[in-house]
Order: C-alpha cells, then structure tokens, then sequence
C-alpha cells in the first residue's frame, strides 16, 4: 500500500515557513535542556536547525533573519544569561515548566541531540550584520521594529545607534542624521557614544555635513531673532512715540481748561 507524500512538507520547507515565536520557543527549549552547558550563537542556530530535521542544502535567507531576530529578543528575557563578547548563553537554573510560555509547542525531554555541525549556515548566521536585520525586519516585520531600535547589548551595552557606526552603515546613518533621530547621546558599558566607534571617513564626513547644517540652521534661527528684536525695537519705538503724542494732547487739554477756568 502507496502512502501519499505529495502534502507532506519538507524540512527545508518548514524552516522558510517558521515564525518568529516558533524559532524563539525552540531556541528556548534547546537553552532549558541544557540549561548547565553554555551555548554559542552558530550552536543554537545549528540546534534550531536539528529540529527541524535539516539534513543540509540552501536554507532560506528570512530563516537566517528571523533566527537573529529571536536571538534579540531572547537577551531580554530574564531566564537568559548572555556572557562575553563571543555571545554565549545559559539559562537559570529553576523549574522547567515556568521557563517556558504558555504557546510553548515543544516537549522538554533529556534526549540526547544529534551533535552535526553545518559550517555553512553557521558562517551565514554569524556574518548577519545589525544594518541587514534592520532592513529585513523593517521590510518584513514592522511592527517588531521596535525590538531592533531598543536593543542594548547585555555585554557591551552597545546600540543599533553605535553599530550603525561600527558596521560603517552609511545610508541608515545618514537618514537618522537628516530626520533627527540619530542618538548622539546614549552610552554603552564603556562609556562610549556611537560617534566613539567612527573608523571610516565616509562616516565621518556624513556627521561633519549634519553639524555644518545644524550650524546653519541655529545662525539662522539667531538672524531671525535679530531680525524680530529689530521689529520689536521699532514697534517700541512707535509706541513710545504714541505715548509721547498722547501726554503731549493730554497736556494741552488740561492747561486749555485752567485757562478757560481764569
């Protein structure tokens, strides 16, 4: 007897259909089983892919997005501890079932996983720059735009602002510079400003044209001023003016009426 396979879906077909929550849970679940072992980043994502029965070929690119993503969202979970530059993970050690969400579709077990490593899709994952999710994230996922702006590293404290910098994301820089919404201001944990990290001279000219602008539109704001004090000068002037003409008809009312008096 022939059973039909026509509809059932491929690995590789589920990993380009995965969601975000999905690949969150299962990174959860990889973290919680080995909650004692730390795990690098290409680690996990090798581990997410073993679940889903990859047995190699081209994994598809939203895939790579969305798992960095999920890595992102994860650091602000209080049960994850992200050590070190080399970002690795470990869990807290307490109960399983309150580590997981309630929308959790995978089953905790100690079974041994499949140790296989996919070289390729670890140095895919590991290139993915911040610039790259941003314009993935901000084409696909909008409304999960915030996480990326709001991220801070839980090693570094770094930004998206200070590796925008870092990475010499020139096009995303230069559009928060034009829009004001670049963030000058915010600190990592070495008490570093994104404008710290500047290493390219493209870099360095785009925040040296915003200051030129700036500059210009504060001396035109001080023209303006000037030029509204000169206006209020004269209005002053004119009512002075008024006010000395006024005295002046008052004055010559009052002695009018002394003189009709005598």
């Amino acid at each position: 007897m022939s059973t039909d396979t026509s509809n059932k879906i491929t690995p590789n077909e589920a990993i380009a259909n995965a969601t975000l929550e999905q690949i969150e849970n299962k990174i959860m679940t990889h973290l919680i089983i080995n909650e004692d072992k730390p795990q690098k980043t290409s680690e996990l994502y090798n581990k997410v892919l073993d679940k889903y029965d990859y047995k190699g070929g081209c994994i598809d690119s939203e895939f790579k997005y969305k798992f960095a993503l999920a890595v992102k969202n994860i650091d602000s979970n209080e049960n994850v501890i992200k050590t070190d530059s080399g970002a690795v993970y470990t869990t807290k050690p307490f109960e399983h079932t309150n580590k997981l969400n309630s929308n959790n579709q995978d089953i905790v077990s100690n079974v041994l996983e499949s140790e296989k490593s996919n070289d390729e899709c670890v140095k895919d994952i590991t290139n993915i720059k911040t610039s790259e999710l941003y314009e993935y994230v901000n084409k696909k996922m909008p409304d999960k735009i915030d996480s990326i702006m709001k991220y801070i590293d839980p090693v570094n404290g770094n930004t998206i602002y200070h590796d925008f910098v870092i990475e010499s994301s020139i096009n995303y820089i230069d559009h928060m510079l034009v829009n004001n919404t670049f963030n000058f201001d915010i600190k990592n944990k070495n008490n570093n400003t994104p404008v710290d990290y500047i290493n390219d001279i493209v870099v360095a000219r785009l925040f040296i044209k915003n200051l030129i602008v700036k500059l210009q539109s504060i001396k035109k704001q001080m023209d303006n001023i000037k030029n509204d004090q000169t206006k209020l000068n004269k209005q002053l002037n004119n009512l002075r003016i008024i006010q000395n003409i006024f005295i002046v008809i008052a004055l010559f009312i009052i002695i009018c009426r002394l003189l009709s008096i005598l």
